[in-house]
């Protein structure tokens, strides 16, 4: 229904786990809230694919009539050159182009499509004030990882780290002093998503498309529900890290779930 003109996209669909055992990661959209709400939105079965985009300016062709919905990162979109609202489902003809332009901050934008023939979804917007789950800007909270030590854990949420021009969809390196460690190789251990490795020149923080196993110190833990966030900060941006516990962890990861509903509404 779509073609991408301009872009750095991809297809993305919800995580596979199925595959970790043969050394494959779960992969999937790399902001899983704004992708899971964007599909809700628009009507959309759990799992479907949309694009991904990250960091450039976009523009889609539509090649046949749809419904589409763009959210994530803040962003302007433009169908045909008339603005249009972002988290909001829009109805567009064949032929039109809609380009998407990012905000002042943010990495990662969704773009979910359906055909269009539920024309009541049309206009179906996001609810506001569903961010209670959130953490405070620049702002990603973790649970201690299994090389970590009290004095670790202090250097690494009492000063800020830089996302180095580096970084990919596998994960952000973060510039920074380092942390002062006994040593900085480990024979390779299981990672996960949000899986924070010390080396000797700062940090890396794993996102979606990491490997499974790691050889580096895991000194920390990103709680799952901030992985979205993780994934969204940009080369240049500073983060700062807040050490929670696994209740604390437990409880914003299953306001993020309620969140989802409530936007909706």
């Amino acid at each position: 229904m779509i073609r991408v003109e301009r872009g750095i996209s991809k297809w993305v669909g919800a995580a596979d786990y199925s595959g970790l055992g043969h050394g494959h990661a779960p992969g999937g959209a790399q902001d899983r809230f704004s992708f899971r709400l964007a599909n809700q939105l628009i009507g959309n079965v759990p799992g479907a694919t949309a694009l991904e985009f990250a960091l450039a300016p976009a523009v889609v062709v539509v090649e046949k009539t749809c419904r589409l919905v763009v959210g994530g990162a803040p962003v302007e979109i433009e169908i045909d050159g008339q603005p249009a609202p972002e988290w909001t489902v829009l109805a567009v003809p064949s032929g039109a182009r809609v380009s998407v332009r990012m905000g002042a901050f943010g990495c990662r934008f969704y773009l979910a499509v359906a055909a269009d023939s539920e024309a009541a979804v049309v206009g179906r917007t996001r609810v506001e004030g569903t961010e209670d789950w959130a953490p405070d800007p620049g702002t990603v909270r973790i649970l201690a990882g299994p090389e970590s030590d009290p004095a670790a854990l202090e250097a690494l949420c009492g000063r800020p780290w830089q996302v180095g021009l580096q970084s990919s969809g596998m994960g952000l390196v973060l510039e920074g002093e380092p942390l002062d460690l006994p040593g900085y190789d480990l024979l390779s251990a299981p990672v996960q998503d949000g899986t924070i490795q010390a080396t000797a020149n700062g940090l890396l923080a794993l996102l979606r498309e990491r490997g499974t196993l790691g050889g580096y110190p895991r000194v920390a833990t990103v709680i799952d529900c901030d992985v979205d966030r993780l994934a969204q900060f940009r080369p240049g941006e500073t983060l700062r890290f807040q050490l929670v516990d696994r209740d604390d962890a437990r409880g914003f990861c299953e306001l993020q779930e309620r969140a989802l509903d409530a936007a909706l509404r």
